[in-house]
Order: structure tokens, then C-alpha cells, then sequence
């Protein structure tokens, strides 16, 4: 059986049990009210009409008309007054409802106590008219009791308005329990909505398993509200000891409560240790409830990177080498299998007159993983038809400080692969870079001849690019490592080419 099943059962059952309790409670409790209010109503009138003069000197006189045609009238304005009988001490009638039984004697049985102790009392006796509730109070005359006076109500009306008030509870009683079973309906749905149609079990094992695999991530994942409070994180973040670094963790976690914006892999020092990290906002139905903290160590994140570029760089570039001297290799050996050994020396010197590595070597670029990417690149535009040059006053070092060579390498890696797609649909395929480093800061400078970029405000945002789906991430990428190092990149769009100036700060 399906919780909502269960929920239906279980407060149905509830609301009978109760409903049929309170109609029980209600039910006594009426039937109370109802009699104490008859017997009051009896009580008043027979009280009234046993110490009302006229009544009293007309029995002494034993006038019965004139008693008569006043009982007439109090019984006409009385509702639930069934009968008013006066008598005597003998217990002859002087008024009656019915005329015919003036004159003859009260019947039930239950009259001798009046008269013979001059008490008031109810009794539930079987008279001419039926079983009746009667009210008895004696009449009076100058101190000496003359007779007594009978007040009631038929028993069946008193039963009748019972079971009337009975049917009027038990269909309000149902309509109640209609209503109240119609809200548990929606409530037992509301319920399965919520819990996403997920049984009590199944939701007990997916938070086991989402436990398991939230305390097994590598990456620390930290739950903040919306006052900024750690709620819940997992081992790894644990382990990272995150209480610790809330002063640097402080403004992102500020920035993303107040504007509730994404960031993704900022980059920030947790401690002595370079970590990236990224805050999610956590919405329902539309509603923000908090932020999913992630923080990773700066090598998972490389490795990431470096499947968009960096050493991927490098490897293709040096591809592109292997592939390009495997070429000329196959054009020497031809000459030389047809003898033409003055051709061959002269294609082997244009070679090396024309090698990228000439230029590489005209610069002072003392970094060699950066040298290798700066040649690859060379290599795979001359392929695709363009010009990569290095100016022959480019400078760099072969140690950076605090600016890391792999951050370097996405800088400069991504800036040139943007401006040879650039060039490829320009007439003028020609690049240029300019690399300068001191020891305060380094400058990146890129230009090409390519195509304009418009939407300039959207170039750095992640997943934004002109060449298509699943593109957009690289210059992305470059503003964050930028901005880690506290610098800054510029675009400058001339008539006939566009110039990229990054400058890293040193200690940044």
C-alpha cells in the first residue's frame, strides 16, 4: 500500500472514530439541554398559573369556565406546552385541553404526592392524551392548599425534537467529514507531489545513497543559508577545515546571497593552499533557499583546463611539427633517391631559413614549455595559411614568481588559437604577439586582422561564442586566471585589426 493510501486510510479512520464519538457527546448532551429546557418551560408556566389570583379564587369558587377559557388562551400562546389541567384536591378537572374531560378525574397515578404532601414535582406518567412529561405545583387560597395544577408536554414531541437534532448533527457531523476527508485528499497529493511520487522506503535509501555519494565526493561541498551560515558539508570540505578561511571566503558568499549570480571556479587561496571555487544558488520554485559551495583543489581544475587547452596545446602543437618534418622528410629522400643531391641541400637550407624555431630563437623567451607552445602555434597556423610572428623584442623568463607557467600557457595558448580562427576569414592572415616580463608584472599583447568581435560585454562570459554550440569557454577561462593574478585585459578594435593587452601582476 502507497503512502498516500495510507494517509487517506489512517485519517479516515481517525475522523469516523471521532465524528462518531462527538455525535454520541453532542447527542447526550442535547438531549440534556432539550429536557432541562422543557422542564424549565414547564416549570415557569405551571408556577405562574398555580400562584396566579384568578386561578386561585376561581377553583375555590369552583368556577370552571372562567379557569377554562384563561388556560385556553395561555395554551394557545405556548408552543411547547401540550396541556394544562387544574383540579381540585379530589382531583376533579376544571380545565382541560379537551372540554369533554372537564368534570372527570386526573388519570396517570403520579398526582397523590400533591396532594397529599402539597409538593412540587415532574413526573412521566400515561394520561388521556399519552405518556407526557408533567409538572405538578399546588394551588393555594388564603394559606389553605384547594387543589393543584398539571403542566406537560407529550413525551413523543420531546423524542421528536430529539431525533430531529440527532439528524440535524449527523448531517452536519457528515458534511464536516466530507469536507475534512476532500482536504486529505489534497493533502495526501500535495504529499506524493512534494515527496515526487517517492515511497517512505525508496526515500530512505536515495538519502542513503545521496550521503554516500555526497560524503565520497573528492571535491568539498559545503550548504550555506541565507544568512550565510554553514548548515551542512560533506568530509572533504571537513577535511579542508572551510570554518577556517571564512574571512576568505566572505566576499563570493556575500556577492552570490545579495545578487543570488553564479560563480564558477574562482579562483582564491584557502590558507597556503590555491583552490577554485564555485557558488550555486539553491532555488524552489523559483524561491532561493540557500548556496552549494564547491571548492576543489587547483590540480583537479587543471586537469580540467587542460582538456580545453594548455598542455592539449602543446601536444597538438608538437603534433603539428612531427607532421610538418615527416613532409620535408619525404621530399629530401625523394631527391636524393633521384640523385638530386644540390636540391636536396638547397630544399634542407630554405628549411632551416624558413623554421619557426629561427624565430624562436631570435626572442628571449627562456621558459621552454612556453617556447614549445609558441612554436607549435607558429607551426599549426602556417598550416591554416597564416603568419604567426614574435617579435624579436618579446621577453620572458624562465621562472615567474607567483604567476604559474600552466596559467601562462592557457593565457597566451587560448589568445592565439582565438585570433588564428579569427584570421582565417580574412584576407590579411597575419598575427602578431609581443610577450614582456619585469619583475613586478608580465604583458600579453595579440593582434590580428580578423574578423571584429561584437557583443564586446559578453566575450568573457562562460558558454558566450560566435562559433557555435558547445564553444565559449576559453576566454572565459583566461579572465579567471587573470583576475586570480589581480590584472587585466583589454581589447582594442582598430580600423584594420584588434589587439588583446593582458598585463599579470607579479604577487597578485
Amino acid at each position: 500500500m502507497n503512502l498516500e493510501k495510507k494517509i487517506r486510510i489512517y485519517i479516515s479512520v481517525l475522523l469516523l472514530i471521532s465524528f462518531f464519538l462527538l455525535l454520541i457527546l453532542l447527542g447526550n448532551t442535547v438531549w440534556k439541554n432539550n429536557k432541562k429546557t422543557t422542564e424549565e418551560s414547564l416549570s415557569n408556566v405551571s408556577f405562574l398559573i398555580a400562584n396566579d389570583s384568578f386561578i386561585q379564587k376561581n377553583l375555590y369558587l369552583r368556577n370552571s369556565q372562567e379557569m377554562k377559557e384563561k388556560v385556553d388562551l395561555i395554551v394557545d400562546s405556548l408552543n411547547d406546552i401540550d396541556m394544562i389541567v387544574i383540579s381540585d384536591l379530589t382531583g376533579k378537572r376544571y380545565s382541560h385541553v379537551n372540554p369533554n374531560l372537564i368534570g372527570k378525574y386526573i388519570v396517570g397515578g403520579d398526582e397523590k404526592k400533591v396532594i397529599n404532601e402539597g409538593t412540587s414535582y415532574f413526573s412521566k406518567a400515561k394520561g388521556t392524551l399519552g405518556v407526557s412529561l408533567r409538572r405538578f405545583d399546588p394551588i393555594y387560597f388564603e394559606g389553605e392548599q384547594i387543589g393543584f395544577v398539571v403542566v406537560g408536554k407529550l413525551y413523543w414531541k420531546i423524542e421528536d425534537l430529539q431525533k430531529k437534532t440527532i439528524i440535524r448533527l449527523s448531517l452536519l457531523t457528515s458534511f464536516i467529514f466530507l469536507l475534512i476527508y476532500m482536504v486529505t485528499l489534497l493533502l495526501s497529493r500535495s504529499i506524493k507531489n512534494e515527496l515526487k511520487g517517492l515511497e517512505p522506503k525508496a526515500i530512505g535509501k536515495l538519502y542513503e545513497e545521496n550521503e554516500s555519494v555526497f560524503e565520497t565526493l573528492k571535491a568539498g561541498i559545503v550548504l550555506i543559508n541565507l544568512d550565510g551560515d554553514i548548515t551542512k558539508k560533506n568530509q572533504a570540505a571537513h577535511m579542508m577545515e572551510v570554518d577556517k578561511y571564512r574571512e576568505s571566503l566572505g566576499e563570493s558568499i556575500h556577492s552570490v546571497l545579495e545578487d543570488f549570480n553564479p560563480i564558477y571556479d574562482r579562483e582564491i587561496f584557502l590558507g597556503e593552499k590555491r583552490t577554485f571555487i564555485s557558488l550555486i544558488p539553491i532555488s524552489k520554485k523559483n524561491q532561493i533557499m540557500g548556496i552549494v559551495l564547491t571548492i576543489k583543489d587547483s590540480n583537479m581544475v587543471t586537469k580540467q583546463a587542460e582538456k580545453i587547452t594548455g598542455v592539449n596545446l602543446i601536444v597538438d602543437s608538437l603534433r603539428a611539427n612531427i607532421h610538418e618534418f615527416k613532409n620535408k622528410l619525404h621530399v629530401i629522400l625523394g631527391l636524393l633517391t633521384l640523385n638530386e643531391v644540390e636540391e636536396a641541400m638547397n630544399f634542407i637550407q630554405s628549411i632551416q631559413s624558413n623554421s619557426p624555431i629561427t624565430i624562436i630563437d631570435n626572442t628571449s623567451i627562456s621558459d621552454p614549455i612556453l617556447s614549445g607552445l609558441i612554436m607549435g602555434k607558429i607551426n599549426i597556423a602556417k598550416e591554416r595559411g597564416v603568419i604567426l610572428e614574435v617579435s624579436e623584442s618579446s621577453l620572458l623568463l624562465e621562472k615567474h614568481k607567483d604567476i604559474d607557467t600552466q596559467d601562462l600557457v592557457i593565457i597566451i595558448g587560448n589568445l592565439l588559437e582565438n585570433a588564428i580562427e579569427a584570421s582565417l576569414h580574412s584576407e590579411k592572415k597575419f598575427i602578431s604577439l609581443d610577450l614582456s616580463e619585469d619583475d613586478k608584472m608580465i604583458s600579453i599583447q595579440v593582434s590580428d586582422m580578423g574578423v571584429p568581435i561584437e557583443n564586446l560585454k559578453d566575450i568573457y562570459t562562460r558558454g558566450f561564442s560566435t562559433k557555435g554550440s558547445g564553444r565559449g569557454e576559453g576566454l572565459a577561462i583566461v579572465m579567471e586566471r587573470i583576475t586570480f593574478y589581480n590584472g587585466d585585459i583589454h581589447l582594442d578594435q582598430l580600423e584594420d585589426k584588434k589587439i588583446f593587452k593582458v598585463v599579470l601582476t607579479k604577487g597578485g
